[in-house]
């Protein structure tokens, strides 16, 4: 069949390259030189008759003038067969086989004029008509094939013919009625000769058209037999197809019975071909716990002519129920009514099996997270507690003027409750990290001024050890940028502090180097050391968690192995990384990189204030607290009530205690306090519960700050909700806590116009 195809192509195409305006031209440059013998010879037999009848030197002047107009039409059209010419020089050649058919006209006229001026009588003015329209018969016959020259020839021989009219009028002397006579049979012998050629020339082009079209219609029936090859031909393999696919393929009627099922139908629902033709889909494969509603939503989907894809419960021969994925095809008619229904299905019984064990294996993976947030969250409380009693009583003590031997003491306690207090720390970030659960804020800062910030908390560290702690800055650091400050200084304190440690002499420096950006600036910030250093095989290593850089460090120096895989996180979430640079020098480097999008404004867009405890700070610069501030100390533990209560001892302020929540909801109402200092866990009601209730009685609302174990944002966004703004962790440090203080006046009603509690810090 395509072999057809190509035939009929080639037919088409040689038609219409026939049929062009090239191709007729070439047809009439055959056909002219196929008729020139005849004419030739038609000729000849006129030169014979002249010469006998009239004169020789005359047939040889026309037979000159013949055969030389026939030479120059005939050299015309022999150019035309032989040359290829382009599209755009067709045009020329029509008009050049024009003028030499005019020149071929005209050489005949001229040798009828010529006869006819020799001799003018009636014979020969017979001879001559009959010459002519012999000529005009043979020029017409190919005028559906070059119309210009065909019309350039009649309109010479039609020329001449008048003009011998004419001549016999004034000179020829016969008389009128004869004249009138030769006129008229001239003229009506003229129209019947046209209106035959012009019935053939409509005869022939309408065979052009009808050819044109039979050979399209060939071609359309051709195409179509094609058509219906590859059609059959895909059917077929459809067929194949869906009767060896391993899914199962129903066929059926609209709200009708089934048409036909493939083998895998059989296989999946143990019904043979004969059980199931016949039958509805759904009296055969629905039962007692296929879903009504999944039913109904196929059932709207066929009704309505649309394709529709689910998961249905099924039930096999035996009984056994299957989840199928069905996939069911409406197929329309033209009127888009739907008549036959193909259905698709694949048995995902298992699947959908390991689905629900995946869905029950979330939902425990949540549940136990939720409890290790719970457990952590617990666990943060119940250690920072009495870890607050511990490093509040130890800074009490530290202030009593105790002796050189028990100053000493209560420096090792301070020391190792800060160590065990570095380790739940850690943990607990760890913990948030890996939940994305450590939030990262936005604010305006100044990288050195936070850099410059932990450099002073590590420097009692640093002297302590009799090691030098440097900072230079190089570049635009000083464009104020939008990040996170706190988490920026974590890490500075993890990498300064690492540094510190493992560092016996020598010292630390810190470089903080920037590039400006296109709105942004590049923070390289690079911690160098002169100690231990780190072994090239441990490059990475050092940034797993709980990782160190061999045992015997563990042993000599201690920690979590936390601290960098800590920073990096942080680092890698605030868009930036921390890596170990390679040296040749002794000790290790450490560099932060950071991408900080330069400040637009100067607002700050911390959502709260988190007092930290700065480590070490001994001065005793303390805040001064406003005399006569009344403060309700809301908390359940007793030695913590004790350590707030030194810490306040001497301040001049006025203190009340409640035990638990619902006790510090009735003192606020009875002493109308200017600050709570809320324990965020207590019995009777807990701290945020508490809070509310004191938000809705009708006093001039006291500040409350939040004394809080737990690290976890959680529990700090619940108290934020009641009004809570500042935190205070535990462990206390005192100038955290009278510097929270130092800022309210007694009676200060921390209300704004709107009603809203006012943001403290």
């Amino acid at each position: 069949m395509p072999s057809v195809e190509l035939t009929t192509d080639t037919q088409i195409a040689e038609f219409e390259a026939r049929h062009s305006r090239l191709g007729l031209l070439r047809r009439y440059a055959r056909a002219r030189l196929r008729l020139m013998p005849v004419r030739l010879l038609m000729a000849l037999v006129g030169v014979i008759l002249v010469g006998t009848l009239i004169s020789p030197s005359l047939a040889g002047v026309t037979l000159a003038l013949a055969v030389l107009g026939e030479c120059i039409d005939g050299f015309m059209m022999a150019q035309v067969r032989r040359r290829a010419p382009q599209p755009d020089e067709v045009g020329v050649l029509v008009l050049l086989t024009s003028a030499s058919a005019g020149l071929q006209a005209l050489s005949v006229s001229a040798c009828f004029a010529l006869t006819y001026a020799s001799r003018p009588d009636p014979a020969v003015a017979l001879f001559v008509i009959a010459f002519l329209f012999a000529m005009a018969i043979g020029d017409l016959m190919l005028i559906a094939f070059h119309r210009i020259a065909t019309l350039v020839r009649l309109a010479i021989h039609g020329a001449t013919l008048l003009a011998f009219f004419v001549y016999r009028v004034m000179g020829s002397g016969g008389r009128g009625d004869d004249l009138l006579f030769e006129v008229v049979g001239v003229a009506v012998l003229a129209f019947v000769v046209w209106s035959c050629v012009r019935g053939l020339e409509g005869a022939t082009l309408r065979g052009f058209a009808s050819n044109r079209d039979i050979l399209h219609r060939q071609r359309e029936i051709e195409q179509a037999g094609i058509d219906l090859k590859k059609t059959q031909d895909e059917n077929r393999r459809l067929a194949l197809v869906a009767r060896h696919a391993n899914d199962s393929v129903i066929v059926s009627q609209v709200d009708g019975p089934i048409l036909w099922v493939n083998a895998a139908f059989t296989k999946t629902t143990g019904y043979a071909a004969d059980e199931a033709i016949g039958r509805s889909v759904a009296d055969l494969l629905n039962g007692p716990e296929t879903n009504p509603n999944t039913i109904a939503r196929i059932a709207r989907a066929v009704k309505a002519g649309k394709p529709c894809r689910t998961d249905i419960l099924n039930y096999t021969k035996s009984g056994q129920k299957i989840w199928v994925d069905t996939n069911i095809v409406p197929l329309t008619e033209e009127d888009g009514t739907a008549r036959i229904v193909i259905a698709i299905e694949r048995n995902v019984t298992e699947a959908r099996r390991q689905m629900d064990g995946l869905a029950q294996a979330t939902q425990e993976a949540r549940a136990l997270a939720q409890d290790r947030s719970t457990f952590l969250a617990t666990m943060s409380h119940e250690i920072r507690t009495p870890m607050n009693g511990i490093m509040g009583m130890t800074d009490v003590l530290s202030r009593a003027g105790l002796g050189p031997e028990e100053q000493a003491q209560v420096d090792t306690i301070r020391d190792s409750a800060g160590a065990l207090l570095k380790v739940i720390d850690d943990v607990l970030d760890l913990s948030r990290l890996e939940g994305e659960k450590l939030p990262i804020v936005a604010e305006v800062f100044s990288v050195p001024t936070c850099v410059k910030s932990a450099v002073m908390l590590m420097r009692p560290l640093a002297q302590e050890k009799a090691l030098t702690l440097d900072v230079s800055f190089d570049g635009p650091t000083s464009t104020r940028v939008e990040g996170d400050a706190g988490r920026l200084r974590q890490i500075l304190l993890n990498l300064i502090g690492n540094a510190l440690k493992f560092t016996q002499s020598g010292g630390v420096s810190i470089t903080v180097s920037a590039n400006k950006a296109p709105s942004a600036i590049e923070f390289a910030i690079e911690v160098r050391d002169t100690g231990i250093g780190v072994d090239p095989d441990q490059a990475e290593a050092i940034f797993d968690q709980f990782a160190q850089a061999g045992d015997h460090i563990v042993k000599e120096f201690g920690g979590t192995g936390l601290g960098l895989a800590i920073s990096r996180h942080l680092a890698r979430r605030m868009g930036g990384d921390l890596v170990l640079k390679p040296t040749e020098d002794p000790g290790a480097v450490f560099v932060l990189t950071l991408t900080l999008p330069v400040a637009t404004d100067a607002q700050d867009h911390a959502r709260g204030t988190d007092l930290t405890n700065p480590p070490g700070d001994r001065a005793e610069d303390f805040p001064k607290v406003p005399e006569g501030l009344r403060i309700l100390v809301a908390e359940d533990n007793a030695t913590n009530r004790m350590v707030l209560d030194r810490f306040l001892d001497g301040t001049g302020a006025e203190l009340f205690f409640a035990v638990n929540g619902r006790e510090a909801v009735e003192r606020a109402a009875q002493h109308r306090p200017d600050v709570v200092l809320m324990d965020m866990q207590m019995p009777e009601l807990s701290g945020p519960e508490a809070a509310r209730q004191i938000r809705a009685l009708d006093i001039r609302q006291p500040r409350i700050i939040a004394i809080t174990g737990g690290a976890l944002p959680d529990e700090r966004d619940k108290a934020r909700a009641f009004g809570i703004e500042t935190f205070l962790l535990k462990p206390v440090d005192r100038r955290a806590l009278l510097d929270a203080l130092s800022g309210i006046e007694p009676g200060e009603k921390p209300l704004g116009p709107d009603g809203a509690v006012r943001v403290s810090g």
